[in-house]
């Protein structure tokens, strides 16, 4: 018996510290807030954003696989931000690396916040990066990434982002 319940507790344990266990985050549901004070120092509101395709994209500059989807993200952001596409960074770098962060971010036009500015707890834990997330113009969840790793390129965005952009 007394096995049973040590099995039991870390079981449990474990299920309340897992990445998923804090985020009911579904595809298909109204997402989370979100807000953040941005580089630029606007503020951003997921709220306020319905009417626009939203992509949350955590990222850091010790992440390979970040680098790598930044330009995919910014070229895709350039494309097709006429037609309501609304992208925020949120770089989870320490907070000593803010000027190597404000450096890199340079060459791209898309918003972009420190995560200490950022509010996303109904996110769930950031346990991976890079980590995106797609909203709908009507603040639905169509892509999680916490589900869902594959790594960005402009294919994978065209295929998921751009019929969103089209419907109204």
């Amino acid at each position: 018996m007394c096995v049973f319940i040590r099995i039991l507790a870390t079981a449990m344990l474990f299920v309340s510290f897992s990445p998923l266990a804090n985020a009911k985050l579904i595809e298909g549901e109204t997402a989370p807030a979100f807000e953040a004070k941005l580089i630029s120092n606007q503020k951003f509101n997921l709220e306020t954003a319905k009417g626009q395709v939203v992509i949350l994209h955590f990222w850091a500059t010790w992440c390979p696989t970040c680098l790598e989807e930044m330009p995919a993200l910014s070229d895709f952001y350039n494309k097709h931000k006429e037609q309501g596409l609304k992208v925020v960074a949120i770089s989870m770098n320490d907070a000593n690396e803010d000027q190597e962060v404000v450096k890199y971010l340079e060459k791209f036009k898309f918003d972009s916040s420190f995560n200490r500015n950022s509010s996303f707890k109904g996110y769930g834990r950031v346990w991976h990066l890079p980590l995106t997330f797609v909203i709908d113009k009507k603040g639905i969840v169509r892509r999680n990434g916490q589900s869902d790793a594959t790594v960005l390129n402009e294919k994978l965005l065209e295929k998921t982002v751009t019929p969103l952009l089209e419907k109204d």
